[in-house]
Protein backbone atom coordinates (compact mmCIF):
# COMPACT_ATOMS: atom_id res chain seq x y z
CA UNK A 1 0.00 0.00 0.00
CA UNK A 2 1.31 3.44 -0.92
CA UNK A 3 0.12 6.90 0.00
CA UNK A 4 0.33 9.96 -2.21
CA UNK A 5 3.88 11.31 -2.09
CA UNK A 6 5.52 8.00 -1.09
CA UNK A 7 8.64 6.93 -2.97
CA UNK A 8 7.87 3.89 -5.12
CA UNK A 9 10.23 1.30 -6.58
CA UNK A 10 12.37 2.87 -9.29
CA UNK A 11 12.49 6.17 -7.36
CA UNK A 12 9.06 7.20 -8.65
CA UNK A 13 6.73 9.25 -6.46
CA UNK A 14 3.13 8.12 -5.96
CA UNK A 15 0.70 10.60 -7.51
CA UNK A 16 -2.16 9.13 -5.48
CA UNK A 17 -2.72 6.51 -2.77
CA UNK A 18 -3.19 2.92 -3.82
CA UNK A 19 -2.92 -0.69 -2.78
CA UNK A 20 -1.51 -3.55 -4.86
CA UNK A 21 -1.99 -7.23 -4.10
CA UNK A 22 -1.27 -10.44 -5.95
CA UNK A 23 -4.10 -12.85 -6.53
CA UNK A 24 -2.56 -16.28 -7.03
CA UNK A 25 -3.78 -18.26 -10.01
CA UNK A 26 -3.75 -22.02 -9.69
CA UNK A 27 -3.06 -23.85 -12.93
CA UNK A 28 -6.22 -25.92 -12.60
CA UNK A 29 -8.47 -22.84 -12.63
CA UNK A 30 -9.09 -20.41 -15.42
CA UNK A 31 -8.38 -16.71 -15.07
CA UNK A 32 -12.09 -15.84 -15.27
CA UNK A 33 -12.86 -18.18 -12.36
CA UNK A 34 -10.16 -16.55 -10.23
CA UNK A 35 -11.46 -13.05 -11.04
CA UNK A 36 -15.06 -14.11 -10.30
CA UNK A 37 -14.01 -15.44 -6.87
CA UNK A 38 -12.07 -12.22 -6.17
CA UNK A 39 -15.03 -10.03 -7.18
CA UNK A 40 -17.40 -12.13 -5.06
CA UNK A 41 -15.14 -11.40 -2.08
CA UNK A 42 -15.27 -7.69 -2.88
CA UNK A 43 -19.06 -7.88 -3.24
CA UNK A 44 -19.33 -8.69 0.46
CA UNK A 45 -18.14 -5.11 1.08
CA UNK A 46 -20.29 -3.46 -1.60
CA UNK A 47 -21.60 -0.76 0.76
CA UNK A 48 -18.05 0.22 1.69
CA UNK A 49 -16.97 0.19 -1.98
CA UNK A 50 -19.80 2.53 -2.95
CA UNK A 51 -18.87 4.85 -0.07
CA UNK A 52 -15.23 4.81 -1.17
CA UNK A 53 -16.19 5.59 -4.79
CA UNK A 54 -18.70 8.23 -3.67
CA UNK A 55 -15.94 9.96 -1.70
CA UNK A 56 -13.87 10.32 -4.87
CA UNK A 57 -11.96 7.03 -4.77
CA UNK A 58 -11.53 4.67 -7.69
CA UNK A 59 -10.95 0.94 -7.93
CA UNK A 60 -9.40 -1.12 -10.68
CA UNK A 61 -8.50 -4.74 -11.18
CA UNK A 62 -5.33 -4.84 -13.28
CA UNK A 63 -4.47 -8.11 -14.99
CA UNK A 64 -1.03 -8.55 -16.47
CA UNK A 65 -0.72 -11.15 -19.19
CA UNK A 66 3.07 -11.15 -19.00
CA UNK A 67 3.33 -14.51 -17.29
CA UNK A 68 1.01 -16.50 -19.49
CA UNK A 69 0.93 -14.55 -22.71
CA UNK A 70 -2.34 -13.83 -24.45
CA UNK A 71 -4.38 -17.00 -24.28
CA UNK A 72 -7.68 -15.75 -25.64
CA UNK A 73 -9.16 -15.24 -22.17
CA UNK A 74 -12.85 -14.34 -22.21
CA UNK A 75 -14.68 -12.61 -19.37
CA UNK A 76 -18.41 -13.29 -19.35
CA UNK A 77 -21.07 -10.60 -19.39
CA UNK A 78 -22.19 -11.39 -15.83
CA UNK A 79 -18.66 -10.70 -14.50
CA UNK A 80 -18.40 -7.45 -16.46
CA UNK A 81 -21.88 -6.44 -15.22
CA UNK A 82 -20.90 -7.15 -11.59
CA UNK A 83 -17.73 -5.09 -11.93
CA UNK A 84 -19.88 -2.24 -13.26
CA UNK A 85 -22.30 -2.54 -10.35
CA UNK A 86 -19.35 -2.27 -7.94
CA UNK A 87 -17.86 0.58 -10.03
CA UNK A 88 -14.61 -1.34 -10.43
CA UNK A 89 -12.66 -0.91 -13.68
CA UNK A 90 -10.94 -3.83 -15.40
CA UNK A 91 -7.57 -3.24 -17.04
CA UNK A 92 -5.74 -5.92 -19.04
CA UNK A 93 -2.27 -5.19 -20.36
CA UNK A 94 1.33 -6.33 -20.51
CA UNK A 95 3.91 -4.81 -18.18
CA UNK A 96 6.82 -5.46 -20.49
Amino acid sequence: MWNKGDVLPGNRVAEYSYCVCDVPVKNSRGLEEVVIDFVEGLSESAVEWHGFIGDGGSAEIFISLDREGFLGVTFGASLIKRLGELEISLSIDRLS
